[in-house]
C-alpha cells in the first residue's frame, strides 16, 4: 500500500475519532449542565424553603410591633389600616423576593361554634345565624343542620342533617366527626357541600380556635358576615358599620345610629369584639427559577404580642 493510500485511510479514521470524541465531550457537557441546573434548583428550593419560613417570621414581628404599638397607646383593637394587614411586598430577602400577607381568622364565622356545648335557645341562635350567612351567599341553608351533625357530640341526626348511619351507608363508608373540625377541607365530605357551595363559602368562615368561644372581630368582618351575627341587621346597616371602622371599643358600635339597639343585642350575647388574636399567614418565595408557597396559622397573645404557630406548612 502506497503512502498515499495510508493517508488516505488515516484521515477519515482519525476524522472519525475527533467526530467521537466532541459526542463524547458534549455528552459530558449537557449532563455537566443537567447536574449543575439540578443542583441549583435544589439549592433554590432549599433557599425557597428557608425564605418561606423567614416571612413567617417576618409575619410575627409585625404583628408583635403591631400590638406594643397599641399596648403603648392604651388601646387594643385590630382592624383592617394596622400594619400588618398592610404588609408591603414583594419584601427582598438575599437574593430572592418574599410575598407575605395576614388575614385575620376572627373576621369569620367558627364552624366550630356549632359544636359548643349550649343550651337549646343558644344552639338555636347559632344554628341560625350560619343560616342567614347561607341564605346571603344563595346556599341551601339546611346545609347548616348537615355541618351540626358532623360536629356536634351526638349522632343524633338533625331534621335536615346527617349521622354516622348515613355515611357509613356510602361507598367507601366514612363516620362523621363528631367533633371540632380541624380543616375547612374536611366539610368537603359533608352531605350536599358541593365544590361550588365550598368555594363561595371557605372564605367567610373558619375552624379557628378550635375550641371557638363565638366571637368575630367587627373590624374586620365581611358585611355579609356582619349582616349574620342578628337577624335585625340590613344590608344597609353593615355597610353602616364598615364605614364607621375602625372601633375602639366594644361601646363605640353604639355610636352607628342605626344598629345601637341591635349592638347591645349582640354584646349580651358576646357576639363581637375589636381584636383578634388568629391569623393566616400567605407566604410565597421566589428565588432564580423556583418558587415556593406555604401556609401558616398564628395565634398572638393580647397580653404582649407574642405569637404560636399553630400550623405550617410548605406546599
Amino acid at each position: 500500500m502506497s503512502e498515499r493510500d495510508e493517508r488516505g485511510i488515516v484521515l477519515p479514521i482519525v476524522l472519525l475519532a475527533v467526530s467521537l470524541l466532541i459526542v463524547v465531550i458534549l455528552g459530558f457537557d449537557t449532563e455537566a449542565r443537567r447536574e449543575l441546573k439540578a443542583a441549583a434548583g435544589f439549592r433554590d428550593a432549599v433557599s425557597a424553603s428557608a425564605l418561606n419560613w423567614a416571612g413567617l417570621q417576618t409575619a410575627r414581628a409585625v404583628l408583635l410591633e403591631d400590638t406594643i404599638r397599641d399596648l403603648k397607646a392604651g388601646q387594643t383593637f385590630d382592624g383592617l389600616t394596622d400594619s400588618w394587614k398592610l404588609l408591603p411586598s414583594p419584601l427582598s430577602l438575599g437574593e430572592g423576593l418574599v410575598n407575605v400577607s395576614i388575614s385575620d381568622e376572627r373576621s369569620k364565622l367558627n364552624i366550630n361554634d356549632l359544636a359548643l356545648p349550649k343550651d337549646s335557645k343558644q344552639r338555636e341562635a347559632t344554628v341560625l345565624r350560619f343560616k342567614r350567612l347561607f341564605t346571603a351567599l344563595n346556599l341551601d341553608p339546611r346545609l347548616v343542620e348537615t355541618l351540626t351533625d358532623w360536629v356536634d357530640e351526638d349522632d343524633v341526626p338533625e331534621r335536615n342533617g346527617a349521622e354516622t348511619r348515613y355515611y357509613e351507608s356510602l361507598t367507601p363508608p366514612y363516620r362523621t366527626a363528631n367533633e371540632a373540625v380541624q380543616t375547612l377541607d374536611e366539610l368537603r365530605l359533608v352531605r350536599g357541600m358541593t365544590d361550588d357551595s365550598f368555594q363561595r363559602l371557605q372564605q367567610y368562615i373558619t375552624v379557628y380556635p378550635f375550641l371557638s368561644d363565638g366571637w368575630i372581630n367587627i373590624n374586620t368582618a365581611d358585611p355579609i358576615v356582619i349582616q349574620s351575627l342578628n337577624a335585625k341587621i340590613t344590608p344597609a346597616m353593615a355597610m353602616d358599620i364598615v364605614q364607621a371602622r375602625p372601633f375602639r371599643s366594644l361601646k363605640d358600635l353604639d355610636k352607628v345610629m342605626s344598629v345601637e339597639a341591635v349592638a347591645k343585642e349582640l354584646r349580651l350575647v358576646n357576639a363581637y369584639d375589636v381584636w383578634s388574636d388568629y391569623f393566616i399567614v400567605r407566604i410565597s418565595a421566589e428565588i432564580g427559577e423556583t418558587t415556593k408557597n406555604s401556609r401558616a396559622v398564628v395565634q398572638r397573645s393580647r397580653a404582649d404580642g407574642s405569637s404560636t404557630i399553630v400550623a405550617f406548612e410548605i406546599e
